[in-house]
């Protein structure tokens, strides 16, 4: 399942997390978001016991995607107790997303 994050939400599930952290920066209006999407969803169930993933809307939470510089979207952030550990650009497929998140965690 992918959680929901807001600025104010974002550093407390990321600080709290036992599990590593995938941060989706989207936006409503982003066709390459609604691509990923279905993706996304996928590695929720395939990472459930592994990974804890969660989306946040750039245009409704600015303050947080502005201090970590995100400039295009979709960016997705792995996070590891609680800083950057890895990230990745644009609307990509399953099998890429599986295979980075495999050689990441």
């Amino acid at each position: 399942m992918i959680k929901e994050l807001t600025d104010e939400t974002f550093q407390h599930a990321i600080d709290n997390s036992t599990l590593p952290v995938l941060v989706v920066w989207r936006a409503e209006l982003c066709a390459p978001c609604r691509q990923i999407y279905p993706a996304l969803e996928k590695l929720s169930n395939i990472f459930h016991q592994q990974l804890d993933i969660y989306k946040i809307d750039i245009d409704e939470n600015p303050k947080i995607s502005k201090e970590l510089s995100v400039r295009g979207i979709p960016t997705l952030h792995l996070f590891k107790s609680g800083q950057v550990h890895a990230k990745k650009l644009g609307s990509l497929p399953l099998s890429a997303l599986k295979e980075w998140l495999d050689s990441t965690l």
